[in-house]
């Protein structure tokens, strides 16, 4: 059959993503009708270009999704049984209609203060090389070496790698790894027990600010810093407050005078983000000793508890407000 198919030049999708979806929009907008045949997997691949296994598994997409099927011997078809709803689609703006339908959703408390939080930059900020200290640009990253040790991985046969697991600071093996190089390359004396493993950045300063972080507590940030970490605190209602960094790093004083009880202090001393700037040693030491003398209560009621037990005897005389 006769089919033209046109792909997008700036899209960034997966060439098989950009392939189902294309051949969905001819499903829904009518081009390709119930019933009707689609062509050979071979000859949509040379028409468009593209290899025949990015066409099969982009067929096999719209068959999972229940809009097309595939009859041994015969081809592949539109499916009959598709709802009327969607035989009458047209691209006739319905859909920006569901869309703003969706903003009716009632969201929690912390999806508005999510939604809603106040913006000082754009979301994709980090996105940008030059506020992205570390990260390799597109051209540097080694694709076919990556995909040499993804190959390696797939054939590798110890079944036990395949077992679902649920330890919730990640994989146990992976943090002895980790812990070892710590001690190896960095003298820190630490143990896989004291390592927890996220999938990025952002999902452990969300754990961290959901477990430390009340509405009201101050924390400090580098400024500049990870916008990240500022919007994490921001969902979590912390009161921030943002301390400069200079040709040393993060200023101590500048924390030192915060008249406030400090809950975290959320800081990058070996490469600060995003300058690159180190911090010195003696801010290093000044700050831990700054960490060492903080002791934090869930209440008032419970600090003046554990100071009396410390320091109150029998018969000691204590003073009080009247």
């Amino acid at each position: 059959m006769d089919f033209v198919l046109q792909l997008a030049s700036d899209n960034n999708a997966p060439v098989y993503k950009q392939v189902s979806d294309a051949l969905r929009q001819a499903i829904l907008s009518g081009r390709l009708k119930p019933g009707e045949k689609l062509p050979s997997t071979r000859d949509l691949a040379d028409s468009i270009s593209v290899s025949r296994f990015t066409v099969i598994r982009s067929y096999e997409e719209l068959v999972s999704q229940g809009y097309i099927q595939t009859t041994s011997g015969s081809g592949t078809y539109v499916n009959r049984e598709i709802p009327k709803l969607l035989e009458d689609f047209k691209d006739d703006g319905s859909q920006a209609d569901v869309a703003a339908g969706a903003t009716d959703v009632e969201l929690s408390s912390y999806g508005k203060r999510v939604l809603h939080s106040e913006e000082i930059e754009p979301a994709n900020v980090e996105l940008f090389a030059e506020l992205n200290y570390g990260a390799p640009t597109m051209e540097q990253i080694p694709l076919n070496r990556w995909k040499e040790m993804l190959y390696k991985a797939m054939r590798f046969q110890d079944l036990s790698m395949v077992a679902y697991t649920s330890d919730p600071f990640g994989y146990y093996p992976l943090r002895e790894a980790i812990a070892g190089y710590l001690i190896r390359s960095r003298s820190v004396r630490c143990s896989a027990d004291r390592i927890v493993i996220f999938s990025g950045a952002q999902a452990g300063l969300d754990l961290m600010g959901r477990i430390l972080i009340d509405e009201g507590d101050v924390v400090a940030l580098e400024n500049p810093g990870f916008p990240g970490a500022r919007r994490s605190m921001l969902s979590h209602q912390a009161e921030l407050v943002a301390v400069d960094v200079d040709e040393n790093g993060f200023s101590v004083e500048t924390l030192k005078r915060i008249d406030r009880p400090v809950r975290a202090v959320y800081v990058t001393p070996s490469h600060h983000d995003p300058t690159g700037v180190v911090l010195s040693l003696p801010r290093r030491l000044d700050l831990l000793r700054w960490a060492d003398r903080i002791v934090i209560f869930s209440g008032a009621q419970a600090g003046l508890d554990l100071m009396g037990r410390i320091l109150i005897d029998e018969g000691d005389v204590v003073a009080l407000e009247n």
